[in-house]
């Protein structure tokens, strides 16, 4: 195999690798679609760190209530009593503080 070759695949992989993990680009919300769940709620005090943002362990139980919340609504409750979050991806631009107004929504995608 050539210089160029090897150089050519190397940058093939890379280039693969580049669009998996953390830096894969998140599917964009379907707008409009029905069934796309959409709430939101004010963030609470028992959610956030000394300093007032929204700590880990809090954005994890919105997570999974949103979920919850959206079987409720659909009337699956009984059926599907333990929705379960398996697989999430957080791209934090800004951190959320005391008294933000947090919206979900959910989908599958």
């Amino acid at each position: 195999m050539s210089t160029v070759e090897t150089a050519e695949k190397t940058a093939e992989k890379a280039g693969a690798a580049a669009a998996t993990g953390l830096t894969k680009a998140l599917m964009p919300v379907p707008e409009g679609h029905p069934d796309v769940f959409d709430t939101s709620w004010p963030l609470r005090m028992a959610d956030v760190d000394r300093d007032g943002r929204l700590r880990f362990d809090g954005a994890c139980r919105h997570i999974q209530d949103v979920g919850q919340d959206q079987l409720r609504q659909m009337g699956y409750e009984d059926v599907h009593p333990a929705w379960v979050v398996r697989r999430t991806m957080v791209d934090l631009i800004s951190p959320f503080e005391r008294g933000d107004i947090l919206r979900l929504r959910r989908w599958c995608s």
